[in-house]
């Protein structure tokens, strides 16, 4: 029972810090942002995205103003999804999409001071994705509809910058896409966005799917620090692997020789062995073995030159989810 409760804490934990970590990566965008918001085309690659994701994540990022803040004020605001069991897929720049809608959401809570209804909505139409978010607020006066996406137009007064919605206009038609405003004054206001499905959608949803039904691995973790090893640990489990854990590299070699493992992951600094160390040792048992050598140093150009050999990939700390889950995807594809 308390293994139980201590794992559930830990996905809670890691839940938790996966949309914190999302929305700190969003953030150092942000400024760049503002900066092209007027700028015509794209900048940077974009990739597939789940827009049912978007969605979610910028319900997640929300949840203190329309969950514990509210709560805290003795308003209740209703969060009611109508989305699809199936993924909606557009080609684009994820965090900026999440930022769309997380402005959107903003200024829905702040048309809605008592407290009210939002109603999220989603699915294929006319070849297009389509997404619309209504509240049950205030609605907006029509002679400020026309300016609602204009740089530095605001109804908030001095406390906002009047570029969420532009920023946002920028985005949505940087992505090929359209947004709109629909509003009936003391009733509602709804908001509309249409994108264009991600080119050869079919092909990448069969290879993400390719992806999540991956063999499950054997994976041996060595880490000398308590909260990382179980941070790890807890991304491997949430992949569905199954993980062993090892506090340092005598201990986790003692491990490796009594137990097939499908990958090591080991820290680089730890006492006794270093993480060079552990990698040459386990070689030498298995020379096929993929090693993974996380590190919060700055190596040396000797150490890379001597050492990386025997590690296949390296990953910097503090390291994302998503690096750490790319990496041992990376390696073990290649095993």
């Amino acid at each position: 029972m308390h293994f139980e409760l201590e794992s559930a804490l830990f996905k809670q934990i890691h839940d938790s810090l996966n949309i914190i970590e999302r929305a700190s990566l969003d953030g150092a965008d942000t400024v760049k942002r503002i900066m092209k918001f007027a700028r015509k085309g794209k900048e940077g690659e974009f990739v597939v995205v789940n827009y049912i994701d978007v969605l979610n994540d910028a319900i997640e990022f929300t949840r203190p103003r329309w969950k514990n803040q509210a709560q805290a004020r003795g308003i209740s605001f209703e969060i009611i999804k109508d989305l699809p069991s199936s993924s909606l897929y557009v080609s684009g720049n994820e965090s900026e999409l999440r930022e769309v809608i997380t402005n959107i959401l903003n200024n829905a809570f702040d048309a809605m001071p008592e407290g009210g209804d939002i109603l999220i909505r989603a699915a294929m139409e006319d070849d297009f994705v389509v997404i619309e978010l209504s509240d049950t607020g205030k609605g907006i006066e029509k002679k400020e509809i026309d300016k609602i996406f204009d740089p530095f137009f605001t109804t908030k007064g001095p406390k906002s910058t009047g570029l969420g919605m532009s920023v946002s206009y920028g985005i949505i038609k940087q992505h090929g896409g359209t947004i709109t405003v629909n509003s009936i004054k003391g009733e509602k206001t709804t908001f509309t966005i249409k994108l264009p499905p991600a080119e050869g959608t079919v092909v990448k949803k069969e290879n993400f799917e390719a992806v999540t039904v991956q063999r499950k691995k054997d994976i041996l973790i060595i880490e000398d620090e308590e909260i990382v090893r179980k941070v790890i640990e807890e991304i491997l489990i949430s992949e569905g692997h199954n993980t062993f854990t090892a506090q340092d590299g005598e201990q986790g070699l003692d491990f490796f020789s009594k137990k097939k493992f499908d990958l090591v992951i080991t820290d680089l600094a730890m006492p006794g062995m270093t993480g060079w160390q552990v990698a040459t040792e386990i070689k030498k048992i298995d020379e096929n073995m993929p090693v993974i050598l996380t590190t919060g140093w700055e190596l040396i150009p000797s150490e890379e030159e001597s050492d990386k050999k025997n590690v296949d990939i390296i990953v910097k700390k503090p390291f994302t989810v998503n690096s750490l889950i790319g990496a041992i995807r990376e390696v073990c594809k290649s095993k």
